[in-house]
């Protein structure tokens, strides 16, 4: 999900607590060619995933270390095209996972062509917002991704509730939300 709901800075921030808390964490920025999460770690020349991609250097030195636990992969080169690349981006997040504790993906789930990558994952956490589009956008999703048999946890964190939307009902409240999510699973 996209559009403000602060999905950028929860990974950001859930990348930063982990690491301090002694796991080895990467975060990978899977908005291609308009990366949000690798700004946030203000690095000087980050080395980028298209060097690897095109096959100038190895899968460690395009890992931007930001300390001896925290590691970011940037993927922004504007002209780039990081979709026609997708599998090949799978493999590289599946060879990775194996040095790391967490690698947490910074995903838009409107762009419908790096859907491979969810392939590599076996644990999903979906931010959303609590509007009608949102909740229904999200069971389709939750349906489509639990059909792939990798992924054994799909976690919904409902951010910036709209309290004032649900006392006029235009909102779904939670126990709403989860009568959908397991109506039809």
């Amino acid at each position: 999900t996209s559009g403000g709901i602060g999905k950028t800075s929860i990974v950001y921030d859930l990348a930063i607590r982990l690491s301090m808390k002694g796991y080895k964490v990467c975060a990978f920025d899977g908005c291609f060619n308009n990366n949000s999460l690798s700004l946030k770690f203000n690095t000087k020349h980050p080395k980028d995933l298209k060097e690897w991609i095109v096959g100038d250097f190895d899968e460690e030195y395009i890992l931007n270390k930001v300390s001896s636990k925290l590691s970011f992969v940037k993927t922004n080169i504007f002209q780039f095209d990081y979709f026609r690349h997708i599998k090949l981006i799978k493999s590289y997040i599946e060879k990775i996972s194996e040095n790391f504790d967490y690698v947490l993906i910074d995903y838009n789930e409107g762009d419908k062509k790096s859907h491979e990558i969810v392939l590599a994952l076996n644990e999903i956490c979906v931010l959303t917002g609590d509007d009608k589009e949102s909740v229904l956008k999200l069971h389709r999703l939750r349906k489509k991704f639990l059909f792939y048999n990798n992924i054994n946890l799909f976690n919904v964190v409902v951010n910036k509730a709209n309290l004032i939307g649900q006392i006029y009902g235009k909102n779904f409240t939670q126990e709403e939300i989860e009568n959908i999510e397991t109506s039809n699973t």
